[in-house]
């Protein structure tokens, strides 16, 4: 897949955002800065790897919802990123 039809994709999952996911990505880069900010204080260390978990799962959702990817898609879809796009093998050969 090249890069203009990956960007395309991106563009066109993300132009169907409903409130949640952008409340979702709104969250995930809050979180990046707080778990930034937990790192210079000592009080809040304790706190920093349920802070990246949470982050973690933002990002693999919104990876879900703009590339559509298969491996987190539990039901086809037919905007699924693929590394190779394949025609299927179809012989000349008539069945008997």
């Amino acid at each position: 897949m090249k890069i203009k039809q990956l960007v395309a994709l991106a563009n066109n999952n993300v132009a169907d955002f409903s409130i949640r996911d952008w409340s979702v990505f709104k969250a995930t880069m809050m979180l990046f800065g707080v778990i930034i900010g937990c790192s210079f204080s000592d009080t809040c260390r304790s706190l920093r790897p349920v802070l990246f978990a949470l982050w973690l799962a933002g990002i693999i959702y919104l990876l879900k919802r703009v590339y559509n990817l298969p491996v987190l898609c539990g039901r086809g879809n037919k905007n699924k990123l693929t590394l190779e796009q394949k025609a299927p093998a179809y012989t000349d050969q008539t069945a008997e």
